[in-house]
């Protein structure tokens, strides 16, 4: 199991990879990938994959959290931002089936926002379910 976490606010930019801090990493199915703000997943499997995040300061009226393999979009929420809400919160809960080719490259996850925010707080777990 993976767990990433945010526990001081961090400013992102739009379309980036989120950095997650590292909290636990039990065992060979996921390797934080160095400089890359990803995630690998070292071996083929169905993965639990949630993502929770509190953010500020976003400069758009809606914004859309993208969890993403190898930075393709695998699963999106997105929310409407009114004048009156300063913090929204998002939240992503997925299961995906992750094939790993025996001469390809690992399949990076990772998060990112569409647009420049303040996440305020976050967490990031993977669990090889199967």
């Amino acid at each position: 199991m993976y767990k990433g976490t945010i526990e001081n606010d961090i400013t992102v930019a739009a379309n980036t990879l989120i950095p997650f801090k590292t909290e636990i990493n039990s065992n060979a199915n996921t390797t934080p990938v160095e400089n890359s703000n990803a995630v690998a997943i070292n071996t083929t499997g169905s993965y639990n994959i949630s993502v929770m995040m509190t953010v500020t300061d976003v400069a758009v009226t809606n914004i859309t959290m993208d969890l993403t393999a190898n930075n393709t979009p695998i699963a999106s929420t997105s929310t409407d931002i009114t004048a009156d809400t300063g913090v929204v919160a998002l939240h992503i809960y997925d299961v995906e089936r992750i094939a790993i080719a025996p001469t390809a490259e690992k399949v990076k996850i990772g998060v990112a926002l569409n647009a420049a925010a303040t996440v305020s707080e976050a967490i990031l777990i993977i669990e090889k379910v199967r």
